[in-house]
């Protein structure tokens, strides 16, 4: 009997540390973020702009009544430069190539071009409170760079002796994309004016890519170069955790 209530009241106070989700004038999200970029565009010769990203974010929600609001969100992730075949598109590459040249080696992408994406967006929120848990939905347009991707790697031309290095080299036509981004957004309360949160997005951009292939015979020291371009449309789902800490009065 005794455990009984011991029990209860350890529940009791447990369950009491929990506030009820409110709906506080302005709410402050850091988070971490994942983004896995897809291709764009079946036009280009290799897939090299597939890449994943981690980084930290920041949104503000700033609520005009209970349920509408303006939103700012902004985020630096960086390139994910290890595990299989990051940045190194072998199959894509066997494929453009074949059969013609042999692909003998590829080797490290270039460690100098940078790896950094950047995204800042504004936006409409809808906001709904149920008890402990807060649901946001969204949808706000901003923009993105895009980091270059580059590739190196070794040929061997069928029925010769000759041997070529060479590199591919991919970016967007220009530094900064415009993007589309829906998202939802799901928070627990914790106490008072802390809760933790999920959100997902999905992230739309179009834009023009270029791709630049650079092929030197090891022998001869010719150096042939080839341009391709394609308007394309990037693909992102975007991932995000965190804290979200409401600031200001409780609209009533």
């Amino acid at each position: 009997m005794i455990r009984l209530i011991l029990c209860t009241c350890f529940l009791t106070g447990l369950f009491s540390a929990f506030s009820q989700a409110e709906y506080y004038r302005v709410t402050l999200q850091p988070g971490f973020d994942y983004v896995h970029r897809f291709n764009s565009s079946n036009d280009i010769p290799v897939a090299t702009m597939e890449r994943d990203y981690t980084g930290i974010g920041l949104s503000a929600t700033v609520f005009l009544t209970k349920h509408i609001g303006l939103n700012l969100k902004g985020s630096v992730a960086s390139a994910i430069t290890t595990g299989k075949d990051v940045g190194q598109p072998r199959e894509s590459l066997e494929a453009y190539y074949s059969p013609d040249f042999y692909l003998e080696e590829i080797v490290r992408p270039n460690e100098q071009l940078p790896v950094s994406a950047h995204f800042l967006a504004a936006g409409g929120v809808y906001r709904l409170v149920k008890k402990r848990w807060n649901y946001q939905f969204g949808l706000n347009v901003g923009a993105m760079n895009y980091a270059p991707s580059g590739v190196e790697y070794f040929l061997k031309e069928h029925g010769t002796n000759n041997y070529y290095a060479a590199r591919m080299y991919t970016k967007m036509e220009k530094r900064w994309s415009f993007v589309v981004e829906p998202s939802v957004l799901v928070s627990f309360v914790l106490k008072n004016r802390l809760a933790v949160f999920v959100a997902a997005s999905y992230r739309l951009s179009p834009g023009k890519i270029r791709q630049r292939e650079y092929m030197t015979n090891m022998y001869s020291g010719e150096v042939v170069n080839n341009e391709y371009a394609s308007n394309g449309l990037f693909q992102m789902i975007a991932f995000n955790v965190g804290f979200s800490i409401g600031i200001g009065k409780i609209i009533e």
